[in-house]
Parts: structure tokens; sequence; C-alpha cells
């Protein structure tokens, strides 16, 4: 039967057979090349050989894995003709490559990058992670540069290394005037940098609507941030993860506008990258905000350390003329909340059409439950009934005080009954320590809400995660 089927018809079944997923294994041989697609099919007769053979696009979805064997230890060399077959047929369609390594030497990954780089004016698509390091040899790796050319639209890169410099560059420095780049995904993770035109304001990225960075190097600086931001007027979703103190950039440097951005997301350990990310970003159209603390902030000499956050997310809010439009908050932080802090309440009071809020932290006091209840008594003069009216669901995190305990539960428990007879509130998760039990779907008024149709999801977490 399927010899009377047409060209173009197997072709696209052929399509959905499709990525050519390629497994190295542990002995350092390919997994049954030829039970892979589509070299299986051009082994079942002539005319399906011709067919697979004259379809450049049947050999461009490459994805790259690999078993971890006592060969990966080493700078063993390795059968590549398979990669080099697919590499050859796929001639001259674009490609989509996907690479996922368990390399303790470095040495595999870096023979796959030898293999795809030439092939670079190719591209489509480029996605390597990389878990590197802890070898039977020292890692003496060579640096590698990513050219970002044209047709590339997606590219990332997280290669997990004990190294203390990056092992790839993304390479931006011809991305300047109107060369107008096609990238719209740009992932610059753990083990990557990032190389710009020696005149940094030319940099020019005008279709990218996506950008991840996350900085673990002490020699990356904000000045490489703040270019490629400026750079980026379409970008939509964006997520900075700073872990190190990074250098300071250029002083008085211009606020970045950035009309499109609904989702923005950062985690940091430097209370100094915070605010500087607060005073130069203006998003008007977000819509998800996720902020989060990791591990101790590092504070100035003389300062208190106390939570100054909120007062600075009300206030980018506030400039960017975003906080009415915000539907999802997610807020985190490591040491507690300074919950006497009166900007937590600004903040929470100012976020009118919020739906989502996720907080999280070592410990919720009273406090916090308290002014996120209802008030059951008429609110006095111009003060407001309670904040965030339209909150449909509630995400907390956090290790239940031990003094005090009763009546935080209490509180607790009169945030989500007065929220659910409010009439918006469809859904609470809870997580608590793995040690603790709280019994909440047990108790007499949140079991009514249960009945009533409130979704409660109690979930626990570990200490040492």
């Amino acid at each position: 039967m399927a010899q009377h089927l047409s060209e173009d018809l197997l072709y696209a079944i052929f399509l959905h057979a499709l990525p050519s997923n390629l497994l190295l294994t542990a002995e350092g041989a390919w997994h049954e090349p030829k039970t892979i697609a589509p070299l299986n099919f051009s082994l079942v007769c002539r005319s399906w050989r011709t067919l697979v053979l004259s379809r450049p696009k049947l050999w461009s979805e490459i994805r790259v894995e690999n078993e971890v064997g006592w060969r990966m230890h080493y700078h063993c060399r390795f059968d590549w003709s398979v990669i080099r077959k697919w590499l050859f047929h796929s001639s001259p369609a674009l490609l989509q490559i996907h690479i996922y390594t368990k390399d303790p030497s470095g040495h595999l990954t870096e023979d796959l990058l030898q293999l795809f780089i030439p092939e670079h004016l190719r591209w489509n698509s480029f996605y390597l992670r990389a878990d590197i390091g802890t070898g039977l040899v020292p890692l003496v790796l060579k640096t590698n540069m990513l050219r970002c050319s044209p047709p590339l639209s997606s590219l990332s890169l997280h290669l997990n290394n004990i190294g203390r410099t990056p092992l790839v560059y993304v390479d931006l420095s011809q991305t300047v005037g109107d060369t107008c780049p096609l990238l719209e995904y740009l992932n610059v993770d753990v083990g990557a940098g990032v190389r710009l035109p020696q005149c940094r304001d030319t940099l020019c990225l005008p279709r990218l609507r996506s950008f991840q960075f996350k900085s673990a190097y002490h020699n990356q600086d904000l000045e490489d941030l703040w270019c490629i931001l400026s750079a980026s007027p379409k970008l939509e979703d964006l997520v900075i993860t700073c872990l190190k103190q990074l250098a300071p950039p250029t002083p008085n440097r211009d606020t970045v506008h950035l009309p499109r951005l609904s989702s923005l997301t950062l985690t940091t350990s430097s209370r100094n990258i915070t605010n500087y990310l607060f005073n130069i970003l203006i998003c008007p159209s977000l819509s998800h905000l996720a902020f989060r603390i990791y591990g101790p902030v590092g504070i100035e000499v003389g300062d208190k350390r106390v939570f100054l956050e909120p007062r600075h997310i009300y206030d980018f809010f506030l400039r960017s003329g975003s906080g009415s439009r915000l539907e999802i908050l997610e807020l985190g932080w490591v040491g507690g909340w300074d919950d006497g802090d009166p900007a937590l309440r600004d903040l929470l009071f100012s976020l009118l059409n919020l739906k989502i809020l996720e907080l999280r932290a070592r410990s919720l006091r009273r406090v916090v439950f308290e002014m996120l209840s209802v008030l059951s008594e008429a609110p006095r003069n111009d003060q407001k009934p309670y904040p965030c009216p339209f909150l449909s669901e509630i995400r907390l995190c956090y290790e239940p005080p031990i003094l005090d305990w009763d009546s935080t539960e209490e509180a607790m428990d009169e945030m989500i009954v007065s929220r659910w007879k409010a009439g918006n509130l469809r859904a609470v998760t809870l997580k608590f320590p793995q040690l603790y039990h709280g019994k909440i779907k047990e108790r007499t008024r949140i079991a009514e809400c249960i009945e009533e149709g409130l979704t409660v999801t109690e979930e626990s977490f570990d200490y040492w995660t």
C-alpha cells in the first residue's frame, strides 16, 4: 500500500518522524543509527531512498544526547561520521540543532561545537546544554564564538562548568545598523558570555522578543545588559538572574523603555543590582512580575537589613504606569519579610487588577494575612476596603512561626475565608515544611469553603532545597 502513496504524502509523513535523535552510548558508539529517521526510511526501498536523499529538510532537525561512560572522562576520538552524514544531506536546508551532553571532561561538547559552528550560516535554532566538569583530567578547553547571523532566530546556551570563564560567547559584534538580525529568542545562561560591538550603542536587535540572561562571572557587567535591553524595543519576555556582584554600569545611563514587555522575572542576590534594574526599566505593558532574592542580600556598611524592595517595586510601577495592568505578582525573599514596612501595603493596594499573588518567604507573620483580608466592617473615610479586589488565586510558601502560631493560623484562615466570601477567590496553594502538618483542609471554616467550590492545595517542601 505504501508504494502507491504519492511523494508529497510520503514526505509529509516522514516530517512527522523528526527530529533525528542521535544518542552517543557510554561506549562511545552511536546507538543504532539505522533506526533513526530519516535514514531508516531510506533503507526500505529505492524509491524511498531517492525521496529521502532529495529532501534536505528531512535531515535538518538534529538532536544529540549522550550516555555517561568512562570514555567521556577522557579526550577520546569518537566517530563523527554519523553527524557529518546528516549535515551533508541537510544542505542547504536551515538547521534546527538541539544538543544536551553530560560531559565530565568537556571535550565531547568542544568536538560537537567544532562540527556545527562551520554551519552557522544555516542555523535557524541552536540549543546547547552541557553539564561539564568533575573529569579525571584538568579542563583546558577552547573558547568558542557563536555568530548570530541570519537566519538564526533562536539561540539558547547553558553550560554548567567548574571553570571561571565562559566556554562559549554569543557574538553580537556584527548585529549593528541595517544588518537586521532575525534573532527572536536569546538565552545566555551559565557558562556563556556575550561579545558586543566595539561601539556598544550601535547594537541593534529589532526582532528580539524573549531574552534570558544569567550571570555567574564577576567580570560580566551591567553595561552589557543595558546595551542589549536598549537595542531590543520589541522585547516581550525578560528573565534576569544575577547571582554575583557585577561591575557597575556607566553613570547616568538613560532609562530603558520596553513598551511591549509583558513578563519580567528578576532573581538576584545583590541589592545594588536590584535597585539599578528597577530604576532604569520602564515597562508600561507589564502584566507579570516575578521578583526573588537568592541567598543573603549584600548591603552597604551602615545599612540596616530591612526589606526595601517593595518600595522599589512600587516606585517602578508608578514610573512605568503598569501597576493597574499587573495580573500576576510573585515575590520571594529567603530571609523573611519586614512586615511592618508600609511600602508592602502601598504596593498591594496599588494593584487593582491583580489576579494571582505568590509570596515565598522564610516566615510570613500575621500582619501580612490581616493586610490581605477583607474587612468585615465598612472602611473609614477614604480608606480602601482591601487590596487586590479581583484576586482569584493565592500561593503561599513559608515556615509557620514558632511564636504566635495560633494567632497567625487564625489570621490566615480569616484571609482565605473572607476572600472566598467576597466572591473572587477560586484557588489557594499552601506550601509548608515537610515536618509541618497543618491539616488546612480539615479546619472547619476552610472545609466549608471547599464544599462550596474553593480549591485548596497543600504541599510540602524540603528545608534543604
